[in-house]
């Protein structure tokens, strides 16, 4: 294993990988090739993603750093990934309708991806996932066998009791809506409730897991389309709302001055996106700028949203239609007080200046 930075290599843990709190850029897919070596390759090219910001110090989504996991899993069991799920994962919690290689799946009902865009709904090709990506997301599994995965959370039937509190448990503050991350787990805290979720993205495809480990509750929603996120949310949104009473909160708009809201004018890159804030009317608009490198690095950009007008809850804090999860970001600052970052769904994007 390399990375760009040697402090960092020195410095990166487990936790670091498990909180997306290892500090470089995370959204770098490529195809290894199908063979049982595909992920150990790819943890090799770890140097080529750069360094943002020291382990530890800030929380941005992190793709990259589930490639090491990925592989230390390998390692331990004595099994490439996908056999190691199947045999230590799906076959003890009964999920036999979950699988990550695309022949075990071609036989079965599955839906197929789409990407939508002006109203007009595009088969998303390709279908699955890289081999060598198939610990950041490569998992095939239907709504019950989700279900089961969450009964065995619930239940300790995946970990001991204390390793399962241990997950769920506040590890460090995120961002972006998300309150804080477990080990793996997104939390926020709903009317004195503790919600442990994830939700995913691949190519035309979304999904979304919610607990509520003190109720013993869970629910989940799969969409086969790129515009499903705020779907699944707000059906997450209703069942624990309809069934345990859980009241959904709304963000109040902080009105700001023209002068205030230039500051944050300009545009913000990432990887896989740029942002570009400007001024509207006395409102502050964001246009995204879509780059390619999914699933591959020489894959062509998706259709980008729609403008979005932004509005602020505090002085660094903004949201869009009712704020939450992914429905948020927050400015942050260098040490000379100057707009450094914009992170928005869950990714840095550094302020061009």
């Amino acid at each position: 294993m390399r990375l760009r930075s040697s402090n960092a290599l020195r410095r990166i843990s487990l936790r670091h990988l498990l909180t997306h709190t290892g500090g470089w850029a995370g959204d770098y897919f490529d195809d290894t090739g199908r063979g049982e070596d595909a992920l150990a390759v790819m943890v090799g090219r770890l140097n080529r993603l750069e360094q943002l910001t020291e382990p530890g110090a800030v929380w941005a989504y992190n793709n990259a750093g589930y490639y090491l996991v990925g592989r230390f899993v390998e390692i331990l069991s004595g099994k490439p990934l996908d056999r190691a799920l199947a045999e230590d994962l799906f076959s003890p919690l009964g999920m036999r309708s979950s699988f990550v290689l695309p022949e075990d799946v071609i036989a079965r009902d599955y839906a197929w991806g789409h990407n939508v865009s002006k109203r007009r709904a595009i088969v998303a090709r390709p279908w699955g996932m890289t081999r060598s990506a198939h610990a950041v997301g490569g998992v095939v599994a239907s709504v019950e066998d989700l279900i089961r995965f969450a009964q065995g959370h619930l239940s300790g039937g995946i970990l001991n009791r204390r390793l399962s509190n241990a997950a769920h448990a506040t590890s460090v503050q995120a961002g972006c809506g998300i309150d804080a991350m477990g080990l793996g787990w997104f939390i926020n805290e709903r009317g004195g409730e503790r919600c442990v979720w994830h939700s995913g993205a691949t190519n035309g495809q979304m999904a979304h897991l919610c607990l509520v480990p003190k109720r013993g509750f869970a629910a989940a929603v799969l969409t086969n389309a790129n515009i499903g996120g705020d779907f699944c949310a707000d059906v997450i949104h209703r069942a624990t709302r309809d069934f345990l009473g859980m009241a959904e909160s709304r963000r109040s708009p902080l009105r700001l001055s023209r002068r205030r809201l230039s500051e944050y004018v300009g545009t913000y890159v990432a990887q896989m996106s740029d942002r570009i804030l400007r001024m509207s009317g006395g409102s502050l608009m964001m246009v995204t700028v879509t780059k390619g490198g999914f699933p591959t690095p020489a894959s062509p950009p998706l259709p980008p949203p729609p403008p979005i007008k932004l509005s602020f809850f505090d002085e660094g804090g903004i949201f869009w239609g009712i704020g939450g999860p992914f429905r948020e970001g927050e400015f942050l600052r260098d040490g000379r007080g100057r707009v450094r970052w914009l992170r928005i769904s869950g990714r840095l994007h550094r302020k061009s200046y």
